[in-house]
């Protein structure tokens, strides 16, 4: 995940160009900083939810998809 255009991003790695330019993330939930929603709509998917908790230091260590 990296701030891209001033809006978190998730950027997947892989043989997809459109998935490696990145996904915009959109806040998910108001009470929680580290939800969000992911559009995949183009791809014929969806919304999905993406959460990346933080560890005591405040470093993400890890990204969760539902």
């Amino acid at each position: 995940m990296f701030v891209g255009a001033g809006s978190p991003t998730a950027q997947i790695l892989g043989p997809v160009p459109s998935a490696y330019r990145g996904f915009v993330l959109h806040p998910d939930d108001k009470k929680d900083p580290y939800m969000f929603r992911i559009d995949l709509s183009k791809f014929g998917i969806g919304t999905g939810r993406v959460c990346s908790p933080q560890d005591d230091s405040g470093a993400t260590t890890r990204v969760h998809s539902t």
